[in-house]
């Protein structure tokens, strides 16, 4: 993720795709010198590279010592610093990386970033993962919390532990790096092995050309759970109610949002774009996604 070290404080900035710099409350950084204009620069992710462009200030803006022509721009390369105005206001960009799908805060007690890990972000934290935002299959960004889905559109703000969020997605595809070679659920045959007690619930994934096996894990039997309701429903069947879940699991929901969080990191970790699709939401109901399904049991080795 492309950061910058406020040389003044040592401390770092994260990089949406486009950052306004400035003394304006509004700014995404804001400065105080009384050099500094109130919208005077701004960096931005074009091409594959940042750029800093000047918004035609009086007292200019420099990358390396070098003058940014007023309303002109200039690439940034990594260990560039930029200097705002005839002031101390000193910025070097640290990490070159492209900018990634984050929420940022929107108050006036500092800013804070949550970024995107293994495809989904999450408040209040990975340790306690009430609510998630994660990109859908067509493009579209869904906000869960409380057991439900909705829809929240990129630049859109809401409101979550006495904070308002807004939704920061670069809109330039080239800024988030694809890998071909990931894995869609959509194409994956799942088989679930079962030990005759079911205490041991291990997972062999095949999709395309790769065998992928997962150890046991708790939150396995969740998802077994998930799969046999689903082998028994039609296409759009396959739905159980959380509170229905948490009971037949003895859980309660802070437990069966860990092992949701849980489940998609493995299959994130596992190479497989859009964990999220893994354990789907709707209307308090969840269900697992994918659609080829096996159960079989799962034999010890036999000693010698």
């Amino acid at each position: 993720m492309g950061t910058l070290e406020i040389l003044q404080t040592g401390t770092e900035f994260v990089l949406e795709a486009h950052n306004l710099l400035g003394r304006s409350p509004h700014c995404s950084l804001i400065l105080s010198s009384e050099y500094v204009s109130n919208e005077h620069a701004s960096i931005d992710w074009i091409d594959n590279g940042w750029y800093v462009r000047d918004l035609g200030t009086t007292n200019g803006t420099f990358v390396d010592g070098s003058v940014v022509q007023p309303r002109g721009q200039t690439k940034v390369r990594v260990g560039a610093v930029i200097s705002i105005g005839e002031s101390e206001e000193c910025l070097k960009l640290v990490d070159p990386s492209p900018p990634c799908p984050m929420i940022v805060s929107v108050n006036d007690r500092g800013r804070d970033v949550r970024q995107m890990e293994h495809g989904t972000i999450v408040l209040p934290s990975s340790d306690n993962p009430e609510l998630s935002v994660y990109e859908e299959k067509d493009g579209t960004w869904a906000l869960e919390r409380d057991g439900s889905k909705s829809t929240i559109m990129p630049g859109a703000y809401f409101s979550a532990y006495d904070n308002t969020w807004r939704l920061s997605v670069p809109q330039d595809k080239s800024s988030t790096a694809l890998n071909r070679g990931q894995l869609l659920l959509e194409n994956a045959d799942i088989t679930f092995y079962v030990s005759d007690d079911e205490e041991t619930v291990e997972l062999c994934i095949r999709a395309g050309h790769e065998e992928i096996w997962m150890p046991n894990r708790s939150y396995h039997y969740m998802l077994l759970t998930l799969a046999r309701e689903r082998m028994n429903a039609d296409e759009d069947g396959g739905w159980l109610q959380r509170e229905l879940i948490e009971r037949m699991l003895k859980a309660d929901e802070y437990t069966v949002n860990v092992w949701i969080y849980r489940t998609r990191k493995q299959f994130s970790s596992a190479g497989f774009l859009r964990p999220a699709e893994v354990v789907e939401r709707r209307n308090g109901a969840l269900r697992i996604g994918g659609r080829s399904f096996t159960v079989k049991p799962l034999r010890a080795p036999s000693s010698k």
